[in-house]
């Protein structure tokens, strides 16, 4: 492969990588950096991800592997890598529901990774050798800084030391940055019926309800719900989800925990060959008030790493 081609290569593969697999690993959620009229919003904190035993198995196979690919190239090509380990935190949000395609949305990287400098060492080793990157990576000078574009259709920028943010509009990246500069409204705290006795290491929150959203017939009761709250956390080798959702009406809330005891009911009388179905649908259970609703659900650790594996499965389908 010519040194051009194989520049082109990984130039291509930093783009991809940092507008689609930053989610590789993702502090606590800070709500004022988030977009008032997010309707979704999904939150990894890195440094407690890596500290799980989840989480390691994760970073040192799938990610290690993967990534470890990806670095191999940057340093021989543009002597450069990405420090995913160093990803502090990570956060997603959207202001609509998609059930198809790839979703819109704002992603907010923190940590010391290096995405800046590797697309900078990138773009400017392409322009040293005069070659033609203009319809995939694209480096523009704003006031406030850099904005990076990939075929025209992914965007991002430096919102200051260690942070990054990535869109899918020009629009869309200009909105998050006028949040996180607080000149537009950001998002509110969970309320106290969302309260969480758990040390979040993923957070998904929707906090205007799930109207909009695509659900079955069976389950479509959940639309009614006003806010959401989904926690996961690692404790004594032991993978715990909490999850809190809210309505202002009694009856849609009898009726939600109704479909979750259903469901749960289902899990109990799986077969044979659902076994860590049974488990988990035993370790469930359904409360609430008259406006709230809540659902518990644990695994243990070495259960969940059985199912994930190595990911070597999935990546040869």
């Amino acid at each position: 492969m010519m040194a051009s081609e194989r520049n082109w290569q990984w130039a291509a593969t930093v783009g991809a990588f940092c507008f689609a697999t930053t989610a590789v690993v993702a502090g606590p959620l800070l709500p004022q950096r988030v977009a008032r009229d997010a309707k979704w919003v999904l939150h990894l904190d890195g440094e407690a991800f890596l500290k799980t035993e989840v989480g390691k198995h994760i970073a040192d196979t799938i990610f290690e592997r993967e990534l470890g690919k990806l670095n191999k190239g940057l340093k021989k090509d543009f002597d450069s890598e990405i420090a995913w380990r160093k990803t502090t935190s990570l956060t997603i949000y959207g202001t609509e529901f998609k059930a198809n395609g790839v979703p819109n949305g704002v992603v907010i990287v923190e940590g010391d990774v290096g995405i800046t400098d590797t697309l900078d060492k990138v773009w400017q080793k392409e322009q040293d050798q005069s070659f033609a990157l203009a319809a995939d990576l694209q480096v523009v000078e704003e006031t406030g800084g850099r904005l990076y574009i990939w075929k025209k259709e992914q965007y991002g920028t430096s919102l200051g030391k260690n942070l990054f943010a990535l869109a899918r509009s020009k629009e869309e990246l200009a909105h998050a940055k006028a949040v996180f500069a607080g000149k537009e409204p950001s998002l509110g705290k969970p309320g106290s019926k969302l309260a969480t006795t758990l040390e979040p290491v993923l957070e998904v929150r929707t906090p205007q309800g799930l109207e909009g959203a695509e659900f079955s017939r069976e389950v479509a009761i959940l639309k009614r719900c006003n806010d959401g709250r989904l926690v996961m956390a690692e404790k004594d080798n032991d993978v715990q989800l909490d999850l809190h959702l809210t309505t202002n009406d009694k009856n849609v809330a009898t009726q939600i925990r109704q479909v979750l005891q259903g469901i749960i009911s289902l899990g109990l009388l799986s077969g044979e060959g659902d076994q860590d179905l049974k488990k988990l649908a035993t370790s469930a259970s359904v409360g609430g008030d008259a406006s709230e609703i809540s659902l518990k659900l644990h695994m243990s650790s070495e259960d969940l790493i059985k199912k994930i594996g190595t990911g070597k499965q999935h990546a040869k389908k």
